[in-house]
């Protein structure tokens, strides 16, 4: 199980669906890989710290932007036009506050992580229940 912590500003976009992947950059521990599966809090190792969502992971992808604003998805150039949806599902108001938000000084490099929500009973996939057991 992996989890993820979020800032309150992007808190009530993950507890309600409407935001479903995340870009984080590369550190020292694994991320998320496709199939695992995913608490997504916020205020962690705070007193209030609260569990947003149980998911799981759907995809991960490598994600750069440059410093001049280009991004690539998988080393795959990402049409201008494509930018501000990005950024809208990712929770921001649009490409402008994105691009503030990711490229303070330099160039940034993370992994683009998407998810779907669990089954609140079992925490399987919603593609999974009703399924076998041991899908």
């Amino acid at each position: 199980m992996v989890a993820y912590n979020f800032k309150p500003r992007f808190a009530a976009l993950v507890e309600s669906g409407a935001k479903t992947q995340t870009i984080r950059a590369m550190g020292k521990r694994r991320h998320a890989s496709a199939g695992d599966a995913l608490q997504l809090y916020t205020g962690m190792r705070t007193k209030q710290c609260r569990l947003l969502l149980n998911a799981t992971c759907l995809s991960t992808q490598k994600i750069e932007i440059t410093f001049g604003g280009a991004v690539y998805i998988d080393d795959e150039w990402l049409h201008p036009c494509l930018v501000g949806p990005l950024a809208v599902a990712d929770g921001f108001k649009g490409e402008d506050e994105f691009y503030e938000f990711f490229i303070k000084k330099a160039a940034f490099q993370g992994v683009l992580i998407k998810w779907e929500r669990a089954c609140t009973k079992c925490l399987r996939p919603p593609s999974l229940v009703g399924g076998p057991i041991y899908a």
